[in-house]
């Protein structure tokens, strides 16, 4: 009985503060990956207009191979399905044959931000992995060049700074994947211009104004043959904004509590003690909530 009731606490904690995650039973676990997709240097939208953007990929089956969240990918957000997507067996493994009804067999893919060395769709994936799949504007060896934020999400409170640093990939005298700054690069926000650019460490800075969820990306172009055509594969962030309450609410108590007379600077007086005692109250509440988190995670 007295488990129970610590349990019953604790999810009830969990439903307010999001702050723990119960594990899955083992027969009941799914895989989710997270896909983008991009064409000639710019992030696709589904049939509803929804930014194909670090979209989840719910599987059936642990460590499935590039192929199957590809055929799963397609069969959730592409109006006609698995039909918009094919792949054969050739000489070196399996290959895209057609991608989101694209047929030109320009394609390349990318897992975790290229940090694992990838040899066709039969490399296997993991639940939390991301992947970039591109279709590209130019052949080789004028493809585009695969680029990354420092992130795929990230969580930002309104006007405060976003901070992101965008890198290209480039190879060594032995052909292995290399990461620099990717200086110069326009950045998007929900596929429209921003007036920002990277610096030369491939750093932006940028604030958002109003809650929502942006999608970030990067566009660099170059010419080949007199012709304007993409540079880079788009890169992505999903950067979730929020309003943050906590100044408002505490100047609502202080407000409510503290003396009409005023100090020098105008401040009501007790009203700078409220707050400070205020916020150091939310802080001494929060650790003892961690630490009766850790109590109770050990005696389950």
């Amino acid at each position: 009985m007295k488990t129970k009731k610590l349990l019953s606490l604790l999810l009830c904690f969990v439903m307010l503060f999001g702050t723990i995650t119960l594990p899955a039973n083992a027969e009941d676990a799914t895989t989710t990956v997270y896909v983008t997709l991009s064409r000639y240097g710019e992030i696709l939208s589904d049939a509803d207009g929804e930014f194909l953007a670090c979209v989840p990929v719910a599987l059936c089956e642990e460590n499935p191979d590039l192929d199957t969240v590809l055929r799963q990918f397609h069969a959730t957000y592409h109006e006609n399905g698995e039909d918009a997507y094919s792949s054969y067996e050739g000489e070196y493994g399996t290959a895209i044959n057609m991608l989101w009804e694209d047929e030109s067999q320009l394609f390349g893919y990318q897992v975790n931000g290229g940090t694992e060395s990838v040899y066709g769709l039969s490399h296997t994936v993991k639940h939390g992995d991301y992947v970039d799949v591109c279709i590209y504007e130019n052949k080789y060896p004028e493809t585009e060049s695969y680029t990354k934020f420092d992130t795929y999400h990230l969580k930002s409170k309104v006007g405060e700074d976003v901070t992101l640093s965008l890198s290209i990939a480039g190879y060594d005298e032995n052909w292995n994947t290399v990461f620099s700054p990717c200086p110069d690069t326009e950045i998007t926000i929900n596929g429209e211009p921003s007036g920002y650019t990277t610096d030369e460490n491939g750093d932006v800075t940028f604030t958002l104004d109003t809650e929502g969820k942006y999608i970030v990306s990067a566009k660099k172009e170059k010419i080949i043959s007199d012709s304007t055509v993409a540079a880079i594969c788009a890169p992505v962030c999903v950067v979730d904004v929020k309003e943050d309450k906590t100044e408002e609410v505490l100047f609502n108590i202080a407000s409510k509590y503290s003396s009409d007379e005023a100090m020098s600077d105008g401040t009501p007086i007790g009203l700078r003690q409220i707050l400070q005692t205020t916020k150091k109250h939310i802080l001494k509440q929060t650790l003892v909530f961690r630490k009766k988190q850790n109590s109770l995670l050990q005696t389950i």
